[in-house]
């Protein structure tokens, strides 16, 4: 048996990333056409069923793109909602989210 095999199952429940993310080259086009590529980015709702990775999907067109966006002035952020078991436990750790990593944008740009 080769040991260089990787099991395509070994990622089960988890985000893929980088090269173990493959195809959806249509659907990625089409996310970064609505929120990366305009100078008003729209929004989004990405649906399907349970496991078919659409968290994935969201990380590799959004979150792995992060230092573009950035520049372009667009902070994105990742929270895992599964987390929450109260909308308000939810919205506070956003809004605590985003100050924070505005602040260290803020400090990590040359006005």
């Amino acid at each position: 048996m080769n040991s260089a095999f990787e099991n395509p199952f070994a990622d089960y429940g988890k985000i893929v990333r980088g090269e173990r993310f493959i195809g959806r080259k249509e659907i990625i086009r089409v996310i970064e056409s609505r929120i990366i590529q305009p100078t008003d980015p729209g929004n989004l709702a990405i649906t399907g069923i349970h496991r078919i990775g659409k968290s994935s999907l969201a990380y590799k067109t959004i979150i792995e793109q992060k230092d573009r966006l950035t520049q372009k002035g667009v902070l994105p952020i990742w929270i895992g909602l599964s987390s929450y078991n109260q909308s308000l436990n939810f919205f506070r750790s956003l809004v605590t989210m985003v100050r924070t990593l505005f602040d260290r944008f803020l400090t990590s740009q040359k006005f």
